[in-house]
This record gives structure tokens, sequence and C-alpha cells, in this order.
């Protein structure tokens, strides 16, 4: 089979290091900390006119926000066209330390993914996430500094540093240009793999025969990855998707089978500062087993590293590790 649209498929991968200012607090999950009041943020900065209303009826495909957050379905579209949004072209991963108590003396990092077209774009994240530290995040509103923004170029987890510095928090100051990591170029599959191992490190909620799934066939998995991705690649990139393909792809991943799981549900809960209520969010965490003939899914299982699968990948949801035997 032939991996067609993942050569359209262009990202960017982003370590954000910061540091406490003081006593930062953030919970169990941290993603909620920072992805609560990332849209209302963002949206401050880039919207021209501060109107709640404007952005589809006055400015529409013009708008950084709307094209961030309430990425319309263009008219026309061949796919996608019962929808009112496409996905967001971001995943903004929280760090994963387990410790809920920072200070000054800690160094903390996110990791942000940027999709197509989205990646020139990072100038306005970067000031988003410069203004929430000013702002404060968590239950207490600790604030926080950034330090510096490094490009990465490879799937090496973003804290472990090393990448290129493009932006001096001291001086603040952009100093560098992103790497661009076109998906299609290092996706090759190798021959007569058998075995693999995901291990999801943040909740995946995966909708499979319109429910949340509590257990994850290999077809599931790949039916909700591979819709993500040509959908990323669609919208965001300019690239194209034929229907033919992917039908033809998940009828293949049917005879893939479930080895061994130790997938197990975890819940967490956000404030929505939107609908000013709590929401309660879960998903499957751990790792499942898969054998068979794994060869043709392995790119696109190797693209979801990077974007993630499921639901809320926006909140850093659905991020696993891949492991080919």
């Amino acid at each position: 089979m032939e991996v067609n649209f993942l050569r359209g498929l262009t990202l960017a991968r982003f370590a954000v290091f910061f540091r406490p200012e003081s006593h930062l607090y953030l919970p169990g999950y941290k993603g909620a900390a920072f992805r609560g009041g990332f849209g209302y943020v963002f949206k401050s900065i880039v919207c021209p006119t501060h109107d709640i209303d404007c952005l589809h009826a006055r400015l529409g495909n013009r708008c950084i926000y709307s094209d961030a957050f309430e990425t319309p379905v263009p008219s026309g579209s061949t796919v996608m066209r019962k929808y009112p949004h496409a996905p967001h072209p971001f995943v903004l991963t929280p760090p994963l330390d387990r410790r809920s108590h920072f200070t000054g003396e800690h160094e903390l990092c996110l990791e942000l993914t940027l999709v197509g077209r989205a990646i020139d774009w990072i100038a306005y994240f970067i000031c988003t996430l410069e203004e929430l530290g000013r702002r404060g995040v968590g239950p207490q509103r600790g604030r926080y500094r950034i330090e510096r923004v490094e490009s990465l170029d490879g799937d090496a987890p973003a804290s472990a540093g090393g990448g290129k510095v493009i932006y001096d928090g001291m001086r603040r100051k952009v100093v560098g240009t992103p790497h661009i990591i076109r998906v299609g170029d290092t996706s090759a599959s190798p021959e007569g793999a058998a075995k693999l191992a995901l291990s999801f490190i943040t909740p995946a909620r995966i909708v499979s025969g319109e429910r949340l799934a509590t257990s994850l066939p290999f077809v599931a998995l790949f039916r909700s990855l591979l819709r993500r991705l040509a959908l990323l690649t669609y919208f965001h990139c300019g690239g194209t998707v034929t229907a033919s393909f992917l039908r033809e792809l998940i009828k293949a991943a049917e005879a893939v089978q479930t080895r061994e799981s130790k997938l197990r549900w975890r819940d967490w809960k956000r404030f929505s500062t939107r609908q000013q209520t709590e929401m309660k969010l879960g998903g499957l965490v751990g790792e499942v087993w898969y054998e068979g003939e794994l060869s043709p899914f392995l790119p696109y299982l190797r693209a979801g590293v990077f974007t993630h699968v499921g639901k809320a990948t926006s909140f850093g949801l659905g991020k696993y590790m891949l492991n080919v035997k």
C-alpha cells in the first residue's frame, strides 16, 4: 500500500522551557492548567477587534484565532462536510513530571507541535504562553517565565533538550527559525514487522461505535489515527486524501490482533472558562501489544507519535510511545 497523503503532512516540534517565578502548583494532569486559558489569551493577542461575534461573519479564514481554534470547513470540501470545524493544528503537551508543587529551582518543559501553516504562527503561540505566565496558571494562579524555546528535529522527548534555540526568553527575542519535519520523509516502513507495543503516556479518548472505547482493538485505534492524520493533512497542509485508499487501509487493519492489553481508564477534570463549568475527561493509559502484518501501518503509527490520537489532543491527550519488534 502506498503511503500517499503523509507526503503532504508537515509539522514542527518545540520545547518550551520555563521556570516558576515563585511557588507554582499544578494539578495531577497539567494540561488542564495550561490549556484552560490558552484559547482566551490567544484570542486576546491575535484578534484585531476583540469582538466575540466577528470571527466567522467578518473575518472567516483570515482570522488566525478562527483558523487555530475553530477551523472552518470550507464550502465545497470533499471531507468532513457534516462537521462545523476541522481538527486543531496544534498539540500542547504539558510537563509530564508527576510532582504538583514547583519553585524557582525547577525548570519545566511544555511540548508544542504545530501542523502545516500553523508553523508560521509560532510567535503568537510563544506570546500566548508568555502572557499565561504573567497572568498565572493552576488553581493558585502561579506565575512563570519562559527561559527559551527550542526547535526539535526528531521524536526524542522534548524535556531532554538539545534542540536549536529559536527564542531567548531573557531577551524576549527570536534567534532562529523552526525545523520543519516532513512526515513522509521520516516514516519508512521496515518489512516483516510482526509485533508492536503502544504505551499511552496521557489519556487516550478514542471513539469507537459512537462511544468512548474502554478497550482498544487495533482497527479502532488505527481508524481514529488515520482519520486524524488525513484531516490534518487536508485542512492544514493543503494535501489530498483519497477515501478509497483510507478504506483499504482500515479493512487491512481488521486482521491485526491484540496480543495483550494492560490498558486502564484514568479520569481527570478541568474547568472550562468558556462554559463556566467543570468538565470530567478521561481516557485509556497503559500498554497494549499487537501482532500481525504490521508493516503497512507503521508509517501512520510513527506519524501519530507527533500528532497524538483521539479526542482533545490539543490538551496533550492521546500521547503514546511506539516500540516495534
